[in-house]
């Protein structure tokens, strides 16, 4: 059973995009259901990578596997390629430059956050194919919101700059910081979607590895059409 929630909005005003995010039943770690993801969406490959909560960025051509090594993001202009990224608290984010007609995926956890994966991924789509700031459309996936995002080692783990994103002692709110980190950027406001959903509190939808300490995760992915 594939349970999809397209709650990203702006993304599909674009016609030649496919993207959701999957919710629980869904598994991204399971192989018969993202062969049943990529039959739906009439996808050619489903790519995706082992995240290690580093900066690392793969440029994704029609030729590589489906499983590539240590990326923490996904870029692709090829058409019928689905780039997924797995996530439970962490947040999926989905970038379509429609100037280019460029797509990626970022794992983004607190990690990511602190290394400003952001940054490195538009940079990348920059060299890569010319992406300007001002044209990207960025839709962030259901995360760990700051009610939940507690960090008791905060001064040990998150640099100053992130503690006034603190919303009561020792919790954050990763979802302001991102705003923050892409609008720093030049992506306008306007075109970025942070689903604002908190995967700890919504146990009937999505996997939380704070809450369950499992290895299971929802997933979020993009792709475009031929």
């Amino acid at each position: 059973m594939l349970s999809i929630e397209s709650q990203n909005y702006l993304l599909l005003n674009a016609p030649t995009l496919v993207c959701a995010t999957l919710q629980r039943p869904f598994d991204a770690r399971d192989e018969s259901q993202i062969e049943r993801l990529k039959t739906k969406f009439h996808l050619k490959k489903m790519v995706r990578s082992r995240q290690v909560h580093g900066v690392d960025i793969a440029l994704v051509t029609k030729e590589m596997p489906e499983i590539l090594g240590e990326y923490d993001g996904l870029m692709t202009a090829e058409k019928d390629v689905g780039l997924l990224v797995q996530h439970a608290d962490c947040q999926g984010a989905l970038f379509y430059d429609p100037v280019h007609e460029v797509i990626g995926v970022v794992h983004c956890g607190w990690r990511g956050s602190v290394q400003n994966i952001y940054a490195h991924f538009a940079c990348k789509m920059r060299e890569n194919f010319g992406t300007k700031a001002k044209d990207l459309i960025v839709a962030i996936s259901p995360s760990l919101g700051p009610e939940c995002a507690e960090f008791i080692n905060y001064q040990k783990e998150l640099p100053k700059n992130f503690y006034r994103f603190q919303i009561k002692p020792t919790y954050f709110d990763f979802w302001e910081i991102t705003l923050h980190q892409l609008t720093s950027l030049g992506i306008p406001k306007e075109q970025i979607e942070i689903a604002r959903e908190c995967t700890y509190l919504n146990s009937k939808k999505y996997h939380s590895y704070r809450r369950d300490k499992s290895v299971s995760r929802q997933g979020s992915f993009i792709g475009m059409k031929s």
